[in-house]
């Protein structure tokens, strides 16, 4: 399980846990029993050492103590599984075999194979620190994450879609959780008219051969203000492309 989705478990855990105690709060407190008497029930609580009489079960307290009583098994439970899951979380590790051979000494490691393509040299003007031209630092920043990352990536292939249109996606990454390949575009500049018309048409065109996002293509942004959020990104590409 991804780190990400491990966190966003407990969190709803503890969600629900937060909504127990709210319904805890506005029940009234104590104890259920009953007894019977000709074939009736009769029910009689206990809070803070006294028993109050409370009749048949068509008394509403009936109702909220059965209630209370859910509640707080629910409660345990929460608090029991986010204590686990809590513990497990600080000991798990993600078994990926391109992370792991990055770990060990360099006699075990490969290069990555980066695959630079010739499409549109001329417009390539910024170089990441992993060696390869790109055309926005945005993209080197990205193209260096998936390096440190040990993510053997392709910037800018050749892509042929089933209507035989063909475009290039800004990285290709192979999958190997899911041994097979998906495509990665980083859309900037979406408070431009003319950028963002141009971006919804590839959309569309993913979207109409069948590639889905975050199935097949994943899309990551910048801010309106032109901030780069890179814990996001990274954070995406580790739920997304491994």
């Amino acid at each position: 399980m991804n780190p990400i989705i491990f966190n966003e478990n407990i969190n709803l855990e503890k969600s629900r846990l937060e909504k127990c105690k709210k319904e805890l709060k506005q029940l009234p407190g104590g104890s259920l029993s009953f007894y019977t008497r000709n074939g009736k029930k009769y029910f009689q609580s206990y809070s803070q050492g006294k028993k109050i009489y409370l009749g048949p079960e068509s008394n509403p307290m009936v109702s909220q103590l059965r209630k209370r009583r859910v509640f707080q098994e629910m409660a345990e439970i929460l608090e029991n599984n986010i204590e686990l899951m809590e513990q497990l979380a600080k000991g798990y590790q993600v078994c990926d075999s391109t992370a792991i051979q990055n770990s060990l000494p360099e006699a075990y490691q490969e290069q990555a194979k980066l695959k630079q393509t010739v499409y549109r040299e001329e417009g390539k003007w910024c170089k990441a620190s992993c060696g390869i031209m790109v055309r926005s630092r945005v993209e080197a920043m990205i193209a260096d994450l998936y390096t440190a990352k040990g993510i053997t990536f392709e910037y800018e292939p050749e892509l042929i879609l089933s209507d035989y249109t063909v475009i290039h996606p800004d990285f290709k990454v192979y999958v190997p959780s899911e041994e097979r390949y998906k495509y990665h575009e980083h859309v900037g500049l979406l408070s431009d008219p003319e950028y963002r018309a141009s971006f919804i048409r590839k959309l569309d065109l993913y979207l109409s051969n069948g590639l889905y996002p975050f199935h097949d293509v994943i899309f990551t942004y910048e801010k309106p203000d032109r901030c780069l959020d890179m814990a996001l990104i990274s954070s995406i590409i580790d739920l997304f492309l491994r």
